[in-house]
């Protein structure tokens, strides 16, 4: 793997909301590549996140990570669901937000998680077609 694709960056789009110190801790780890500890360290703020009902972006931010961590241990389909779930939260959150009632991408950090989702899938030759 090449650094730029291990690499977790700040959030710097407007889309994004700041992240958690958990979350920053999380990318920090990730960058200093222990995967599995910064797993832990979103596992644990997931487990806050899904107890408050109005962060469901920030939850997004989480399972993004999440699914990063995923990848990088060689666990594509575990990566897939964290990826299809982020991207279904920002998806209905930038619906809401905008009136947009399509099926298409809301936001460029939607369709960032897409392609990250369909890297997992086609990663495995049983979904490549679900992964196109």
């Amino acid at each position: 793997m090449t650094a730029s694709t291990t690499t977790l960056q700040h959030q710097s789009d407007d889309e994004r909301p700041a992240q958690t110190a958990l979350q920053l801790k999380a990318i920090q780890l990730f960058n200093q590549h222990q995967y599995k500890s910064a797993e832990l360290v979103a596992l644990f703020e997931l487990s806050t996140l899904k107890t408050q009902t109005n962060n469901n972006v920030a939850t997004a931010i989480t399972l993004e990570i999440l699914g990063d961590c995923a990848v990088q241990t060689e666990r594509k389909r575990q990566a897939n669901v964290y990826y299809s779930e982020a991207s279904n939260i920002i998806h209905l959150h930038f619906q809401r937000e905008t009136n947009n009632k399509g099926e298409d991408a809301t936001s460029t950090w939607e369709a960032n998680l897409r392609v990250k989702e369909s890297r997992a899938l086609s990663s495995n030759v049983d979904s490549i077609i679900e992964a196109a």
